[in-house]
C-alpha cells in the first residue's frame, strides 16, 4: 500500500497498521523500538507517536538480539512494559520468546589481536560463556531461546583466512619431520581446522580443503 492510500485511511485502522510493523531493538546499551514508517511522513510519524504510549509487544516483537551480552537488557524491556501495562490496566503475558545471534552481527573486536598473539592456543569464540550466563538473567515468562549459529559474512571470511593462514603455518614443519612422523606409522596427518578442515596426505606430500564439520573451534 503506498504512503497516500495510508494517509486517506481513517486514523484508527492506520494506527493499527502502525502498531503490526513495530517491533522492539534490543542492543548492548539499551532497547529501542522501531517502524519501516519512521519519517515516511508526518501523518504516520503522529500515528507512531500516538500507538507507542500504549503499544504492547506481541510474540514475535522482539527483534534478533546481536550477540549472547545484550540479552541482558530483556530483562529491562520486559519492566518497562509491564508498568506500561499495568498502568493502563491490560494483561501482558511478557516476553515469552527470543532469538539470539550467538556469533554477533559484527566480527568481534578482539578477534585480530588475540589471533595474532596466541597462534598456537585454543581459540574459542567466548559468547559460548557469556550465553550461558546471560541466560540466567531472562525474565522468568521467557519459555523459548532459540540459538541462531549463523555466522555473520565478517566472521565467516575472517575464519576461512585464519584457516588458510594456519594450513601454511603448519605445512612447513610438517613437512620437514614427515620421515620421522612415517616412521611412526602415520600416513594421514589429520589437523582440525575446522572450517575448512586441513589434510595432508603423507604419499602425495600436499594439501587439499575438505569441508569440516560444523564448529567454529578453530583448533
Amino acid at each position: 500500500m503506498s504512503t497516500q492510500a495510508l494517509e486517506t485511511l481513517p486514523a484508527e485502522i492506520r494506527q493499527q497498521i502502525v502498531a503490526n510493523t513495530i517491533t522492539v531493538i534490543v542492543n548492548h546499551d539499551s532497547f529501542h523500538t522501531s517502524t519501516p514508517l519512521n519519517g515516511v511522513c508526518k501523518t504516520l510519524q503522529a500515528d507512531i507517536t500516538e500507538v507507542l504510549r500504549s503499544w504492547l509487544p506481541g510474540p514475535n516483537s522482539l527483534e534478533p538480539i546481536p550477540n549472547p551480552l545484550a540479552a541482558r537488557n530483556v530483562k529491562s524491556v520486559q519492566t518497562h512494559y509491564e508498568k506500561l501495562a499495568e498502568a493502563s490496566n491490560r494483561e501482558w503475558r511478557g516476553i515469552e520468546k527470543i532469538t539470539i545471534l550467538i556469533f554477533g552481527t559484527e566480527l568481534p573486536r578482539w578477534v585480530h589481536n588475540y589471533f595474532s598473539s596466541n597462534l598456537l592456543e585454543d581459540v574459542r569464540c567466548p559468547d559460548w560463556i557469556s550465553l550461558f550466563h546471560e541466560l540466567r538473567e531472562l525474565p522468568e515468562t521467557v519459555k523459548c531461546v532459540h540459538v541462531d549459529l549463523t555466522p555473520p559474512p565478517a566472521m565467516q571470511e575472517f575464519l576461512e583466512r585464519y584457516s588458510t593462514m594456519q594450513q601454511l603455518f603448519w605445512y612447513w614443519p610438517v613437512r620437514d619431520h614427515l620421515g620421522v612422523l612415517q616412521g611412526l606409522g602415520g600416513q594421514w596427518l589429520h589437523f582440525d581446522h575446522h572450517l575448512p578442515k586441513a589434510e595432508h596426505n603423507a604419499e602425495q606430500d600436499g594439501w587439499h580443503i575438505a569441508d569440516g564439520p560444523t564448529s567454529y573451534l578453530l583448533w
